[in-house]
């Protein structure tokens, strides 16, 4: 409920006005409130009229919406075969939505606007009913608050890795070099270096098992390996368990640095929002958009 009067006084303030000049303050009043669409006039008399200025929720459309969305998720769950918890989180984004509609509910309705002009040329301004500016309001206080709230729960968490740092996602184990690590937990599975494991020689015959000894299976070890000397040692080309830990650090200062730029520039705002100082072409708070 929005009760607001404003008041303006005639040309000769303490002198009776006619009734043609009461009348022609009036018409001007009107005009000045229903001029680019801002109001419409619902009623007037010859000292008095009464605006609306409508706020409504256009229900059918946003329930038409909310359908689609749930039909999509449905669809998008079967098609993909991500099952019951594929399809609980298609659903977030119609449940998101649906939110959102109700708070266009709670935040729309009609504003009435009652003016009336007495015989000293006063302009009265009675305001009641839903606030048009109250949605603004809000939404211009919830945005940067949420923003804030989020940074400041990465914020927590960067730091926290920065001073703590949690072990690296090593998805490629290295059995003969335990300190190495090939891949980064920042880039998923992306593999930062190769790895060349050892062949596993052929059993040797024993002296048991071969009836015949024959100078042959000695002679072959040795030319292959005369051959490939590549194949008797390992080759891991990567970071070390260490080396991705300080990567991660550094990563994660990068992450830290944009996440306080953008907490700070939504502290900025909304203390301009609440202070009444306006943001590029938008409004502060409480600040009527005819003003």
């Amino acid at each position: 409920m929005a009760d607001d009067r404003d008041s303006d006084k005639g040309l000769h303030p303490g002198t009776p006005l006619t009734v043609d000049e009461r009348k022609a303050l009036l018409e001007r009043a009107v005009f000045d409130e229903t001029r680019e669409v801002r109001a419409t006039l619902k009623s007037q008399g010859e000292f008095e009229a009464t605006l609306v200025r409508s706020n409504a929720v256009n229900h059918g459309l946003h329930l038409r919406v909310v359908v689609v969305l749930a039909v999509v998720a449905v669809l998008v769950s079967q098609l993909f075969g991500t099952g019951s918890w594929g399809l609980k989180v298609a659903l977030v984004v119609p449940g998101l939505y649906s939110l959102w509609w109700a708070f266009l509910i709670m935040t729309g309705g009609d504003e009435l606007q009652h003016l009336a002009v007495d015989d000293q040329g006063t302009v009265t301004s009675v305001r009641s009913g839903m606030s048009l500016e109250l949605r603004g309001d809000i939404l211009r206080i919830a945005i940067p608050l949420i923003v804030i709230v989020v940074c400041g729960w990465l914020v927590v968490g960067l730091v926290r890795d920065i001073a703590h740092p949690p072990p690296p996602d090593c998805n490629v184990p290295v059995t003969d070099q335990p300190d190495s690590c090939l891949s980064l937990s920042f880039m998923g599975s992306a593999v930062v270096g190769q790895y060349v494991a050892t062949p596993t020689p052929a059993p040797s015959p024993t002296p048991a098992s071969s009836p015949t000894p024959s100078p042959t299976p000695s002679a072959l070890p040795a030319a292959s390996a005369s051959a490939n000397p590549a194949a008797n040692n390992s080759q891991t080309k990567g970071f070390s368990v260490s080396q991705t830990i300080a990567i991660e650090r550094m990563i994660r200062g990068f992450q830290l640095l944009i996440v306080l730029a953008v907490f700070l520039g939504a502290g900025w705002f909304l203390r301009r929002m609440l202070t009444g100082q306006w943001v590029a072409s938008i409004r502060p708070v409480r600040h009527r958009a005819e003003e």
